[in-house]
C-alpha cells in the first residue's frame, strides 16, 4: 500500500471516529424512545385487562371484556335470540343490563346454564380489525376463536 493510500485509510478513520459519538447518542436516544413506547404500550395493554405476555389472562381462555368493547350475539337458542332480537350488536356495558334483564324474566336453570357456560357470539375489540368469533360468559368475558374463525 503506498503512503497516499494510507494517509487516505487513516484520514477516513479519523473522520469516522469523530463522527462515532455523535452516531452512538443518536441510536441511545432512538433507543431511550423506543423504551418508553414501549413501557406505554405495555400500559395500556394492562389497562385493556391483557398481560402483555399473554394472549389471555385465565387459564380457561376466557379474558374480561373492557365496556366500549361492541358485541354481536349469535343466538341459535330461542330464548337468547330473543333476549336480544332488537340489538344484536351491543356494546359491552349495554349488554350487561340487556342480560340482568334477561335472566330475571327467566327462572329457568337452562336459561342461566347457557350464560354461564358461555354462548356464541362475536366481538369487535379495541385492538383487533373486524369481527372475532368466540363465546361470551355471565362473567362478560370472551374466549377468541381460532384466527381463521375471523369475520
Amino acid at each position: 500500500m503506498s503512503e497516499t493510500d494510507l494517509r487516505e485509510v487513516v484520514t477516513k478513520i479519523t473522520n469516522l471516529a469523530k463522527r462515532l459519538p455523535e452516531r452512538v447518542l443518536s441510536v441511545e436516544k432512538e433507543y431511550a424512545q423506543l423504551a418508553t413506547e414501549l413501557s406505554e404500550l405495555k400500559e395500556r395493554l394492562e389497562s385493556l385487562g391483557k398481560s402483555p405476555d399473554s394472549e389471555t389472562d385465565l387459564d380457561d381462555g376466557f379474558v374480561p371484556l373492557a365496556s366500549d368493547e361492541v358485541i354481536k350475539i349469535l343466538a341459535e337458542d330461542k330464548r337468547v335470540a330473543f333476549a336480544f332480537s332488537h340489538s344484536p350488536i351491543i356494546e359491552s356495558a349495554d349488554f350487561i343490563q340487556k342480560l340482568v334483564d334477561f335472566v330475571g324474566s327467566y327462572s329457568s336453570n337452562e336459561s342461566i346454564r347457557d350464560w354461564v357456560e358461555g354462548a356464541d357470539c362475536q366481538v369487535s375489540r379495541n385492538h383487533i380489525n373486524g369481527w372475532e368469533v368466540g363465546k361470551v360468559r355471565l362473567s362478560l368475558e370472551f374466549c377468541p376463536g381460532k384466527k381463521s374463525d375471523r369475520t
